[in-house]
């Protein structure tokens, strides 16, 4: 995996073992980046179909720079990049931002990222620092508003 993240250092990997441990999932989970951790098995299909369908999502999410949003009854198109350089976010804190204008929950968001929700509320608040708000509903509206703010 090592190679192919020099490739593409946002490479979202799956790792696939037949001889799985404690010590090689948590060497390909934290130290090499992978995705998801499974042991080879034919009756796993479905978790691995479960796997591939959760990572492809992720990586549908990072690669999407502008982000639509239903706003009183009309579309808005955001552009996400410019958020992320208003407001000096990270790459994940910018995922997060986009399921905020989702609608989406802390559960939903954790579930979507593959992150817990205690890392959902972690990011929340460095979100809520940069942004200048207290809340998501007023960061979902700064963001809304941004042709006043020059983004």
């Amino acid at each position: 995996m090592h190679e192919a993240k020099q490739i593409d250092p946002d490479i979202i990997a799956i790792m696939l073992t037949s001889h799985a441990s404690m010590k090689t999932a948590i060497q390909s989970l934290r130290r090499e980046g992978a995705f998801d951790y499974l042991e080879k098995s034919k009756d796993d299909l479905p978790q691995l179909i479960e796997a591939v369908r959760l990572a492809i999502e992720k990586r549908a999410l990072q690669l999407q720079s502008r982000w639509v949003v239903q706003a009183e009854g009309s579309e808005r198109t955001i552009d996400m990049k410019k958020v992320q350089e208003t407001f000096d976010l990270s790459d994940r804190e910018v995922d997060v931002v986009k399921c905020l204008c989702r609608g989406d929950a802390n559960k939903e968001i954790a579930d979507r990222l593959f992150i817990s929700e205690l890392t959902v509320k972690g990011h929340l608040k460095k979100i809520y620092q940069k942004m200048d708000v207290h809340n998501r509903a007023t960061l979902v509206s700064k963001i809304l508003s941004g042709a006043t703010l020059g983004i």
